[in-house]
């Protein structure tokens, strides 16, 4: 194997690192922001909003590798809080996102579920996000 793709092969997927908890996914989420800034940059954050009854773990593990393997390394998945999951999507614009999630919601459909959405930019416009909104989502990360 030539060292060129050893550093730009295909890139391995490790199941036990797909989804971080919720305190590592705020960290990840704080670190964004302050990306962000530093470089301004804008990125989306993806909140899916699952029903807790209807999930099991092996049903939450089969979306999780579903939405893994549609993500870039740049992307991060964890849980947003105890019932939803959040996809930190760095350098993608609103339109991104709408085919992202399409995509997404595509792939999930064999598992029945009635998941719903919400997406985020930053740094938020009020064209298309409330100020309400981004308090929730960005003020305690």
């Amino acid at each position: 194997m030539s060292p060129l793709h050893r550093l730009f092969g295909k890139k391995e997927k490790s199941l036990n690192n797909t989804c971080y908890s919720e305190s590592e996914f705020r960290k990840k989420l704080k670190i964004e922001r302050s990306r962000t800034h530093r470089n301004s940059h804008e990125f989306s954050l993806i909140v899916l909003r699952l029903k807790p009854l209807q999930l099991n773990d092996k049903t939450k593990e089969k979306m999780i590798q579903n939405i893994h393997s549609r993500i870039r390394d740049i992307d991060h998945i964890g849980w947003y809080d105890k019932n939803n999951i959040g996809i930190i999507l760095p350098y993608t614009s609103t339109a991104g996102v709408e085919g992202f999630v399409r995509s997404i919601l595509q792939s999930i459909t064999d598992l029945k579920q009635d998941i719903k959405y919400l997406s985020y930019k930053y740094p938020p416009d009020k064209k298309s996000i409330t100020e309400n909104a981004v308090e929730n989502i960005f003020q305690n990360t």
